[in-house]
């Protein structure tokens, strides 16, 4: 007989304004890949990936809003049940930073209960192409109500899955995200862990 356990599922989202490289954080978390995308992408797209956190395996379903924001038809069904959303701004784009607090606003009034989480993207570029300092960021953050910020690089690849692997411990470890998780997968003990891909929306 097969030994099989609970696995919990959690749901991160992606959210920010077109350009700043949301679709680009998916897809090198997803396939550790980079494409350049001259045009924005548009559609939604999801993952989910098997981690094994200090010992206990978690699922993590990544949403992708990959252009929709354009319309601003983004609804509480996508934030629906988040257990994390992951604002994202590009460091070469003040106005990025700043335009976020829209999305802040829909996430505390259809995902209250969701950890929230900043991240820098594109920090391959060099400094002086920065608009962005550290201050700007970190009083963001503390104005806002969010959790802790993080500086990747799609491009490179650089702090992407420590970020992704940082942001399931933390929710492995929060009473709120267990609170939230009514979603849970039996697994065979040793299932593979292999990145599955859907574009199916819940």
């Amino acid at each position: 007989m097969d030994y099989r356990e609970n696995v919990p599922l959690y749901k991160i989202v992606l959210a920010g304004d077109v350009g700043v490289g949301k679709t680009s954080i998916f897809q090198r978390y997803d396939k550790d890949r980079f494409i350049e995308h001259d045009d924005s992408t548009f559609g939604m797209d999801k993952l989910t990936k098997l981690l094994t956190v200090d010992g206990k395996q978690c699922k993590i379903n990544v949403w992708d809003t990959a252009g929709m924001e354009r319309t601003r038809s983004l609804t509480s069904n996508y934030y629906r049940n988040a257990h994390a959303v992951i604002f994202v701004y590009a460091i070469d784009d003040s106005y990025s930073l700043a335009v976020l607090h829209n999305w802040v606003q829909d996430v505390d009034k259809d995902a209250k209960m969701a950890l929230k989480f900043l991240v820098g993207n594109k920090v391959d570029l060099a400094d002086e192409s920065s608009e962005v300092d550290k201050k700007q960021a970190e009083l963001f953050c503390k104005n806002s109500g969010l959790h802790s910020q993080y500086h990747v690089s799609a491009k490179t690849g650089a702090g992407v899955k420590e970020m992704f692997y940082d942001i399931a411990k933390l929710m492995v470890h929060n009473t709120k995200a267990a609170h939230l998780n009514k979603d849970v997968f039996a697994i065979a003990e040793n299932e593979d862990s292999k990145t599955t891909k859907s574009s199916n929306c819940c």
